[in-house]
């Protein structure tokens, strides 16, 4: 009986002690929302660590926060771990899209809803501030302006609008909105890159296409003006082709499956390993030049496709339904032969199957 009524006297504690947290009023200097955690601004931030349980999230960023580099530390759970062994641990890293901007939003600077001020350490564990033996607590490193910040992250407060975030240097505790710490927790997930090319089409003026031994250059003509606008062939502008406009929109639309592991290749994760080959390389030069490159090696279950970008950086497998399609127009599109066919000029509306076979995007 006294087990349960101190079990109960603690959770009330626990409850009143996050209302309070909730409900206290804030500093006399700062109103709700102006308590500063960090000031930073976008173009000093440099990178952040999110470090939850084993797993660690690190956000690099360039371009005054613009683009921004992700790689995810975590455990993998298999036959080992489940046999007691050491636990591995995966290694992730990919592009963020350009929608990281919500991240730097948040911790550049990081604010507060208010300030909790410095508490004794019955408070700070009970707000989830305090290492235990079952937990500890989420952790926040921000480098801006070549300075080093560290945060405690503590459990979420009563109503799940904020969570208590202690600096490491000061000691003073703050209640953070829980919208803010959600978008940096949870960047990994939120924020990878999985177009192969993000700029909006009327950023392309040119594209020079390489394949099969040919090439071809277009030009985005009225690029500016929607539903007006077509891809022409620079050597031929008068000729309007509808075809070039079609493949260029099916090769905008093409979404990656995954990042490659760092530093691997393409074809290096199959079994056995396998060399790629260039298939296809598109160069766009305009207001957001790009190049897109895709890559096939043969595996015991057919052709594997594989695509490399301005955006990714590194190097991502892309399905083979939405890639063949794209290939399989080549000739036409180029004017050239196939293994074992022959192209007809891709003049007029005419020439090979556009976009007959597999799904679209």
């Amino acid at each position: 009986m006294r087990g349960l009524l101190g079990n109960a006297l603690f959770c009330a504690l626990a409850l009143g002690l996050a209302a309070w947290a909730w409900r206290a009023p804030a500093p006399a200097t700062g109103g709700r929302g102006d308590a500063v955690v960090l000031q930073c601004s976008a173009a000093e931030l440099a990178s952040l660590r999110y470090r939850a349980g084993a797993k660690t999230v690190d956000v690099a960023f360039s371009d005054e926060g613009q683009t921004g580099w992700i790689e995810v530390n975590q455990p993998v759970a298999n036959a080992a771990a489940m046999a007691g062994q050491a636990t591995p641990t995966e290694v992730r890293a990919f592009a963020a899209s350009d929608r990281i901007a919500r991240v730097v939003e948040a911790v550049a600077p990081l604010r507060a809803l208010r300030s909790l001020g410095k508490l004794e350490e019955a408070k700070l564990a009970l707000l989830g501030l305090v290492a235990t033996p079952a937990k500890s607590p989420d952790a926040l490193t921000v480098v801006c302006a070549g300075k080093t910040a560290s945060f405690a992250i503590g459990e979420a407060t009563y109503g799940g609008k904020g969570r208590a975030v202690r600096d490491a240097t000061s000691g003073e505790v703050f209640l953070v909105g829980e919208a803010a710490l959600g978008d940096v927790r949870m960047a990994d997930l939120r924020f990878m890159q999985r177009s192969l090319l993000p700029a909006a089409s009327e950023k392309l003026e040119f594209a020079t296409i390489s394949a099969l031994g040919g090439q071809r250059r277009l030009q985005h003509r009225k690029r500016h003006s929607a539903g007006q606008d077509d891809w022409i062939d620079t050597t031929a502008p008068e000729t309007r082709n509808e075809m070039f406009g079609n493949w260029i929109a099916q090769l905008l639309h093409l979404r990656l499956i995954d990042y490659l592991p760092p530093n691997r290749t393409p074809g290096s994760e199959l079994t056995p390993p396998a060399t790629s080959a260039s298939v296809l390389k598109v160069v766009f030069e305009g207001d957001a030049p790009a190049t897109i490159e895709i890559h096939k090696a043969s595996s015991a279950t057919g052709a594997v496709y594989y695509a490399r970008s301005t955006a990714t950086k590194g190097w991502v497998s892309v399905s083979r339904t939405t890639v063949e399609p794209i290939l399989a127009d080549l000739p036409a599109l180029l004017g050239v032969a196939s293994a074992g066919a022959k192209a007809e000029p891709a003049d007029g509306n005419k020439g090979g199957p556009i976009f007959g076979a597999g799904p679209q995007p």
